[in-house]
């Protein structure tokens, strides 16, 4: 079964090369991580207060959450995406591009 990133991603990636495909995707996947820490952080405030948290609240909160992951994975804060690159790219081995993901940068 061979996946492609350009098939299944759309339009952002079909004018990139094999390296920048893989750059976008470890971007992409810090953002998610990110994400994800601060939804499980959220989780850990009691809910308290005079006035009940509203649906369109937490809809805001959880946009502002992803906007902030974006805006972090874009700025290379923890090169979380510079480590994963790293090491699917395989340069430290002398390896190709995606050597260590086969199929998946078709």
């Amino acid at each position: 079964m061979e996946i492609s990133l350009v098939k299944n991603s759309g339009k952002k990636y079909l004018n990139l090369d094999k390296e920048q495909q893989l750059k976008k995707a470890c971007e992409e996947f810090e953002a998610l991580f990110f994400e994800m820490v601060f939804k499980s952080a959220r989780k850990t405030v009691p809910e308290g207060g005079l006035i009940k948290r509203s649906m369109g609240e937490e809809i805001f909160t959880e946009m502002f959450d992803s906007q902030m992951a974006t805006s972090l994975a874009e700025k290379n804060s923890t090169g979380l995406k510079t480590i994963l690159y790293n090491q699917l790219k395989g340069d430290s081995f002398g390896n190709k591009v995606g050597k260590n993901i086969p199929n998946i940068l078709a």
